[in-house]
């Protein structure tokens, strides 16, 4: 198979997953020499086929690139839920900013989101029939990620049935979830699969991946 021929980088940071998928990075304060020891990819609620394959040092972003840019998914919230949750959404022909935003309550972000998306039950907890109705929505609106955001809903949006601890950020796990299996799905069809579709929306050029991770 093709995909055996080349390694993925999985190109998931915890602490940027949010960010990302509301169009929004903010770089992360260690270097590549002081970065923490990469986290299992179970220890993320994240499974995949092919994460044998992904080499260790792709297990974070890449340094000095812009996610954003080089990997942008669609946009998951409307821009109103943004400004309802204080979360700046840069433009386009900006860069992401290097300034680390001021140190916010655990999960607040998340609940936030999704509560002004109506994703939440009425004791906040997540709705997960919401949850896929509005996926199937996304997944209409955005054809080019159409594939790839129904996979991910079939992976990140059923409850598993254990009881969460209360230190555990269910709303952060589930979009984790969504973006690393989102840029999984992207990334297999359009580079290992159809290479060549005029629709690819990322950068179809071998190198170009590479500087993004996403080849190895």
């Amino acid at each position: 198979m093709i995909i055996m021929k080349r390694s993925f980088c999985a190109l998931v940071l915890v602490s940027a997953v949010l960010k990302l998928a509301s169009g929004y990075y903010e770089e992360p304060s260690y270097t590549r020499d002081k970065r923490s020891p990469p986290r299992e990819g179970k220890d993320l609620g994240i499974f995949h086929p092919y994460q044998d394959l992904i080499p260790r040092h792709c297990w974070s972003r890449p340094k000095n690139v812009d996610m954003y840019k080089c990997c942008p998914i669609p946009q998951l919230y409307s821009d109103e839920v943004l400004d309802i949750c204080g979360i700046e959404k840069i433009k386009e022909d900006e860069e992401s900013p290097t300034k680390r935003s001021p140190t916010k309550l655990a999960c607040k972000d998340g609940m936030c989101l999704m509560k002004e998306s109506n994703l939440l039950d009425k004791d906040d907890r997540v709705d997960y029939e919401k949850l896929r109705a509005y996926l199937d929505q996304w997944a209409e609106e955005h054809p080019n990620f159409t594939e790839a955001i129904l996979e991910a809903k079939k992976q990140c949006a059923y409850p598993d049935g254990q009881e969460k601890d209360k230190s555990e950020c269910e709303p952060d796990q589930i979009f984790v979830c969504l973006t690393a299996f989102i840029i999984w799905v992207t990334v297999f069809f359009y580079t290992a699969v159809s290479p060549d579709d005029p629709d690819h929306p990322w950068p179809s050029k071998p190198e170009e991946l590479q500087a993004c991770c996403l080849l190895e």
